[in-house]
């Protein structure tokens, strides 16, 4: 009985260090849409006289997108999830990164990946099941943009208790590319207080960078599975 006590309040625990994160991280993406709209209003108001020009048509739209954004961003403070939607373990993520990239080799030898994962574990507490296919799924949009011959860089490294996961994809051939929906692994990220930010705007390279808190509560001393 007290040991199943202990384990639920460190659940909590470890729910309540996730949240801090997220809530920190959602702060943190309110600047940027605010600034905008303030800044781009204030450029309008202070003509006041004048018709509405093509530039201040560009400034309105952009205060409008910046006001869409801080509404998506109001609605994802009620999304955060109770203890009853995140089943939480130990999840090694060095692990999981370096299990991806051998299976990667061997399935596409001819795509050169080049991998710089420290032998130290990067344990956290997560939803294994909702986490590892996010990291898996950005990996793998990663080497499909790179294809056959391309290049595929990872990077992960840890600053105290925040990681910092990083794939970039280089492509030969310079066809476009089918745009995909990522918002679904977005949201994964963010539920774990990180984030992920995916810039597929160009031709020839594509970038993930991923910040995800390393939250390991008092029960999880054994090695992350």
């Amino acid at each position: 009985m007290e040991h199943a006590a202990k384990s639920a309040q460190n659940d909590t625990d470890a729910l309540g260090k996730i949240r801090e994160h997220w809530l920190s991280r959602l702060a943190h993406d309110f600047r940027g849409p605010l600034f905008a709209a303030r800044g781009y209003t204030k450029l309008v108001l202070d003509d006041m006289e004048g018709s509405v020009t093509s530039n201040q048509r560009r400034y309105l739209e952009s205060v409008s997108e910046s006001l869409s954004r801080i509404a998506a961003l109001v609605e994802a403070f009620q999304d955060f999830p109770s203890d009853d939607k995140l089943d939480l373990e130990c999840v090694n993520v060095a692990r999981v990164l370096r299990t991806a990239c051998e299976e990667y080799r061997q399935q596409y030898p001819a795509l050169r990946i080049h991998s710089s994962v420290p032998a130290e574990n990067f344990v956290t507490t997560a939803d294994r099941a909702k986490l590892v296919p996010a990291l898996q799924g950005l990996l793998t949009a990663t080497v499909e943009f790179a294809g056959s011959g391309g290049d595929v860089r990872l990077h992960a490294g840890r600053d105290e208790d925040e990681l910092t996961v990083r794939f970039s994809g280089a492509r030969q051939n310079f066809s476009q590319a089918p745009k995909r929906d990522f918002t679904m692994w977005r949201d994964i990220f963010r539920l774990h207080g990180g984030s992920a930010h995916i810039d597929d705007q160009h031709e020839a390279v594509f970038h993930v960078t991923i910040r995800l808190p390393l939250v390991r509560p008092a029960q999880f001393f054994e090695e992350g599975k």
